[in-house]
């Protein structure tokens, strides 16, 4: 999510809600992507989501807030 908004330029994350679906075990294979869902003026909303490869299975959904960060 992070990564999606820094492509907007640098960013800091002022809002962050998490929500764990699934355990996850050492050495399991996830899938993360996060996307932009609205740009309004500085503020970026994302929301990404943690997948296990081997079952498709939703490890956990993010949604949050990120401000690009004014030039100095």
């Amino acid at each position: 999510m992070a990564y999606a908004a820094f492509k907007e330029g640098p960013t800091v994350t002022i809002h962050l809600n998490v929500t764990f679906r699934q355990a996850l075990h050492p050495n399991e294979e996830i899938e993360v992507s996060g996307r932009i869902v609205r740009k309004k003026g500085r503020k970026i909303e994302a929301e990404a989501v943690i997948k296990r490869i081997s079952d498709n299975k939703t490890i956990a959904e993010a949604e949050g807030i990120l401000l690009r960060m004014s030039k100095a």
